[in-house]
């Protein structure tokens, strides 16, 4: 996928079993090619460990133009991504 941008904003999150409702932070990116395929939209995710390798690539000069690889491993609450940049 490619980016034009990368946001990081305040989200209301409700946990599920306890219904409290908490502020957290969540990471936006623009959107504007998946799977090869020209798109418009948004990737977002309120994942800390995500969040903070996509603040790190919105750094990179040029970003529009590089191609980002997420790669999930794992499953459930031991759930890991990562980002390479091409």
């Amino acid at each position: 996928m490619r980016w034009s941008s990368v946001k990081v904003t305040d989200a209301q999150r409700k946990d599920p079993e306890t219904g409290f409702i908490s502020t957290v932070k969540r990471w936006s990116a623009q959107v504007t090619e998946l799977n090869g395929r020209p798109v418009m939209t948004v990737f977002d995710t309120l994942a800390e460990k995500l969040g903070v390798q996509m603040e790190a690539l919105a750094a990179i000069p040029d970003l529009g133009s590089k191609l980002i690889t997420l790669t999930k491993t794992g499953s459930g609450y031991l759930t890991n991504y990562s980002m390479t940049v091409a």
